[in-house]
């Protein structure tokens, strides 16, 4: 239990890390923020669903905090790292055509939400 804690928290500093990064150096904000939903989806496929959404949660608050811009936060929050838990969820032994559907769906809504 200590050791899975203990990685998950360098994980959700790297995270934060990456997320500062792209808040001081605005020409790469979405590379960084890839970069950070990668960590999101490192975390779920190690440890499974429910710590990724501790993960999720833990890093939404913590870059409310830390990103001055509140719409790349909306977008970090709502799209990169809502990925890696909605990706598990889809391909979770469902066919190709399926979960390709399934993922252009959730794109395409969260496109609705943020316009």
């Amino acid at each position: 239990m200590g050791k899975k804690i203990s990685y998950t928290g360098i994980l959700l500093a790297l995270n934060i890390i990456l997320l500062i990064l792209s808040n001081i150096i605005p020409v790469n904000t979405l590379f960084f923020m890839g970069l950070a939903s990668l960590i999101v989806a490192i975390v779920v496929l190690e440890y499974g669903f429910k710590m990724g959404v501790v993960f999720y949660i833990a890093s939404s608050i913590l870059s409310f905090f830390i990103i001055m811009n509140k719409a790349q936060w909306l977008l970090y929050v709502s799209t990169f790292a809502l990925y890696g838990l909605i990706k598990y969820i889809i391909e979770n032994g469902r066919s190709i055509y399926l979960e390709i559907f399934l993922k252009l769906v959730f794109a395409n809504s969260i496109m609705i939400f943020l316009i």
